[in-house]
C-alpha cells in the first residue's frame, strides 16, 4: 500500500498473547491507513491513539534539541510492564542526521535510562518494541558516536523516552499513584537496581502504598530479599511526595537510621503515602552505586481490569 520494499515497513503487534492475528481484517484495512497518515501533530495524536489497549489516554512527547533537530515519540503499555520494556510499544521519530550505529548506541542507552526502569506488575509479555527512525531532514553534520554532538542527542532522547516511560507508568492498570524509588550506596549501580526494582514488583509495598499506610517494613524487608548484600546498621529511609499543588517534593521526611526507626511523625508519613505522586530514597551504605525505578501502586482495578481481560 506504501509502495516501499517490505524490509522498510516494521511490524509491531499486541494483544491477547497466543491468539493469531486477523491478517485478511489487516491487509483489507490498509488502503484506507495508509490514506489516512498525516504528517503533522493530528497525524502524530492519531497514532498515539491508535496503539492503545488498555490505556486511558494516548501517550506522545516532543523535545527540540540543541543542533536544530526535534525528536517525537509515541507509546503505549499500560499492564505487563516491567524490564525489558515488556507488553510496551514506542516509536520515537528525528530529523536529525545520525549514522546507524549513533541511532543504535543512543536508543539502547535512553532505553536503559527510561523503559527498561520502570514496572507497573513486574510481569512482561511476548511482545515489544521500542524503535528509533531518523530521516536527517534538519541537516547540518552527521551526528556519529563518541562525540559531543552524539552526547547531546542522546541527552534529548533519553529526557524524551523518560517522559514517555514514565507516562505508561502513571497509566498503569488500575494505578492511582506514581512512585519514585531511589536507591544507593551499594557497591556499584547494578546492585542499586536489583534493590530498588525489588522494592518496585513487591505486592505487599505496592498494596501498601495504595492504601496510603507508610509501611516502612515492607521495603526494608524487599530490600533484604533482593540478594544484595548490605549492612543492615548502615540503613537510612526517607519518603516524600509531591505537594497539593504540583510545586515538586516536600521536604523528605527521615523514617529509619542507621538501621533503626527514628521517633517520626506517623501522620505526616500517612500524608505522604495517600499522595499521588511519592518518593522513597533507600541508602544502603557509602558506596557508589545508585539507581531509580518508575512503578505505581496495586488496586483492587488491577486485579479487575487482568481477572476480567477476555471477558
Amino acid at each position: 500500500a506504501l509502495q516501499l520494499p517490505a524490509s522498510s515497513a516494521l511490524v509491531m503487534s499486541t494483544g491477547v498473547i497466543g491468539v493469531q492475528l486477523p491478517i485478511d481484517r489487516i491487509e483489507g484495512a490498509m488502503p484506507d491507513l495508509v490514506g489516512a497518515l498525516k504528517a503533522d501533530a493530528h497525524g502524530l495524536d492519531a497514532a498515539a491513539r491508535a496503539i492503545m489497549t488498555t490505556d486511558t489516554y494516548p501517550k506522545m512527547h516532543s523535545l527540540e534539541g540543541d543542533g536544530g533537530y526535534r525528536l517525537a515519540g509515541v507509546c503505549k503499555g499500560a499492564g505487563m510492564i516491567h524490564p525489558n520494556m515488556a507488553t510496551m510499544l514506542a516509536v520515537i521519530v528525528t530529523d536529525a542526521r545520525l549514522t546507524p550505529e549513533a541511532a543504535r548506541l543512543a536508543l539502547k542507552q535512553a532505553a536503559d535510562a527510561s523503559f527498561n526502569r520502570i514496572s507497573v506488575d513486574g510481569d512482561t509479555s511476548t511482545n515489544d518494541t521500542v524503535a528509533l527512525l531518523a530521516n536527517g531532514e534538519a541537516g547540518g553534520p552527521i551526528i556519529e558516536p563518541d562525540t559531543l554532538a552524539f552526547a547531546a542527542f542522546t541527552a534529548t532522547l533519553t529526557d524524551l523516552s523518560i517522559h514517555l516511560a514514565q507516562e505508561i507508568v502513571r497509566d498503569g492498570e488500575g494505578a492511582t499513584k506514581f512512585v519514585t524509588i531511589r536507591v544507593s550506596g551499594l557497591r556499584n549501580d547494578a546492585d542499586a537496581h536489583r534493590v530498588a526494582e525489588t522494592i518496585a514488583t513487591s505486592p505487599l509495598v505496592k498494596t501498601a502504598i495504595y492504601g496510603g499506610d507508610a509501611n516502612w517494613g515492607r521495603i526494608l524487608a524487599a530490600a533484604g530479599r533482593s540478594g544484595v548484600p548490605f549492612d543492615p546498621e548502615a540503613t537510612a529511609l526517607w519518603i516524600s511526595s509531591v505537594g497539593p499543588r504540583g510545586e515538586g517534593y516536600l521536604p523528605l521526611q527521615q523514617l529509619v537510621a542507621q538501621g533503626a526507626p527514628l521517633d517520626y511523625d506517623e501522620a505526616l508519613a500517612t500524608v505522604h503515602f495517600e499522595a499521588a505522586d511519592i518518593l522513597i530514597q533507600l541508602s544502603l551504605g557509602d558506596g557508589p552505586g545508585q539507581a531509580v525505578m518508575w512503578t505505581c501502586d496495586l488496586s483492587h482495578d488491577y486485579v479487575t481490569i487482568n481477572g476480567e481481560y477476555r471477558t
